[in-house]
């Protein structure tokens, strides 16, 4: 029990990053004496980080998640979104699944709330920010679109396909470099649109496959979930993906050389249907809209950093002078 905390929830940093909102903001104005840094001119109090700052989660993680809630905040505004338009029952909801989540680890929501001095109407109010953000991702997420990602994805999600290739090995006196010039006059030899025959025929001619002589570059059919020694992922990744008969376009590079692949075959079980994977795909859409906007707003945002604010280093970057720079 002891070990739990809120951050290894679904709503992790929920209540402790938007101290941002009640308890470390403040304007500009306020000397870097009683700020880590600054979002847009809204600072980020030293009081609300070394407060929540632990073993374990050291000053410069806390710092980030506050910087990030208050690049949301500012985003939101912009974006006109209301905190105060998010439902008490999608409150209600969050809160059960925040204590849910706890639970099925064996926490305690009220335990952590005690530890941490918060109370449960305090983080029930600081649900509202990451719920407005959730509800504008998911505005922008259209049944269609998410109909056409079913399109798009659906061999990838639940498909088999039938797959050639044909090998340019890495070896002794050929590099990655010279295999990939190799593999692209092949496809220059075979032109955009070849027959099975005629890829057949080059993989039998030219492959370094072993056995590409006799099957003329056939790995047979595959899944997503195969792994075959045989059958490099990033080929089988690189088919599933297509999803449609026909040459792949560019090479694929694996581990042991560069592949020219050939999607021959595609089976589509009855059981892939939209209805099935919809959750999925809107789950893995939301992800990737809320990522994009949250680069976006921190790209627009000017942040400025304390000349002492705690900040992780960056494996191989050099040190960067304290100030201020665009988009952190």
């Amino acid at each position: 029990m002891a070990g739990h905390s809120l951050r290894h929830s679904p709503w992790a940093g929920v209540s402790s990053a938007l101290l941002v909102l009640c308890a470390g903001a403040v304007q500009a104005d306020e000397a870097w004496k009683d700020a880590y840094a600054k979002v847009d001119g809204v600072a980020i109090l030293r009081t609300a980080v070394d407060a929540e700052a632990k073993p374990g989660l050291p000053k410069s993680q806390v710092l980030q998640r506050h910087m990030t809630m208050e690049l949301m905040r500012a985003g939101l505004t912009r974006a006109g979104q209301d905190l105060n338009a998010v439902s008490e029952a999608e409150l209600d909801a969050a809160l059960k699944e925040a204590e849910e989540a706890l639970e099925s680890r064996g926490g305690n929501l009220e335990a952590i709330l005690k530890r941490s001095g918060q109370t449960r109407a305090q983080f029930r109010a600081d649900l509202k920010l990451p719920l407005a953000f959730r509800g504008l991702v998911r505005s922008k997420l259209s049944e269609a679109k998410l109909k056409a990602e079913f399109e798009d994805k659906k061999v990838l999600l639940g498909g088999e396909v039938r797959i050639s290739h044909v090998l340019v090995a890495i070896k002794a006196g050929r590099s990655r470099t010279q295999a990939q010039t190799q593999a692209q006059a092949h496809l220059k030899t075979l032109g955009p649109t070849p027959s099975l025959e005629g890829f057949a025929k080059l993989a039998s001619e030219h492959s370094d496959s072993p056995m590409a002589s006799l099957t003329g570059g056939d790995l047979d059919w595959a899944h997503a979930k195969d792994r075959r020694p045989d059958l490099p992922s990033a080929v089988l990744r690189a088919a599933l993906s297509q999803g449609k008969v026909g040459l792949i376009p560019d090479p694929v590079h694996g581990a042991r050389g560069v592949h020219l692949v050939f999607v021959s075959e595609v089976r589509l079980p009855a059981a892939v249907t939209f209805e099935r994977y919809r959750e999925q795909l809107r789950a893995a859409l939301e992800a990737s809209e809320a990522q994009r906007m949250m680069t976006s707003w921190r790209e627009r945002a000017r942040i400025e950093y304390a000349p002492d604010a705690p900040r992780a280093k960056r494996r191989g970057a050099p040190g960067r002078a304290p100030g201020s720079l665009r988009g952190g």
